[in-house]
């Protein structure tokens, strides 16, 4: 009797225990650091946009497209207008001090980054092929092409990309 009054009463104790095997599990582990992640701490959140805004202006200034962010701005409004948007997101993420929001549009601000240096780069080179200025060079959504702004040039843009490809 003793001895299953004594297991019993061991098993009720291990209930309530926590085991060593528990603590170091990786769901623990997995729980522990989302909540260190996503828990806000000002200065962690800034170090994180500063360290981001850092990475992704080393890649700018390391893909040689300086001028590109004006030329998204003047030349191709779809993009400036997800561009924006992206900037709006950021802010409202950082007033609601939502860190996992802010993870997730600093995450689609690097990617309209990167469209921006692929389309700048594609531009520049449509610019050199028919020797005019990139700000010549106006996306018109519509058609999915480029619209040349100076009129003395009379190219067919889509047959150029058509023989690029």
């Amino acid at each position: 009797m003793l001895n299953v009054l004594f297991i019993q009463e061991t098993i009720k104790e291990m209930m309530f225990m926590s085991s060593y095997w528990e603590e170091q599990s990786i769901l623990n582990k997995m729980k522990n650091k989302y909540s260190a992640l996503t828990s806000w701490d000002e200065n962690k959140t800034f170090r994180y946009i500063q360290d981001s805004i850092e990475k992704m202006s080393k890649k700018y200034y390391q893909s040689k497209v300086q001028g590109a962010i004006n030329w998204v701005e003047k030349c191709h409004s779809p993009l400036n207008e997800k561009y924006n948007k992206t900037l709006e997101k950021i802010d409202l993420s950082f007033k609601a001090k939502n860190m996992t929001e802010l993870y997730e549009t600093v995450a689609a601000f690097e990617e309209i980054i990167n469209e921006i240096i692929k389309e700048y780069k594609n531009a520049v080179l449509l610019a050199n092929e028919i020797k005019t200025s990139i700000y010549n060079l106006i996306w018109d959504e519509s058609t999915g092409f480029y619209e040349i702004k100076d009129t003395s040039i009379n190219i067919n843009i889509e047959k150029i990309f058509t023989e690029r490809s």
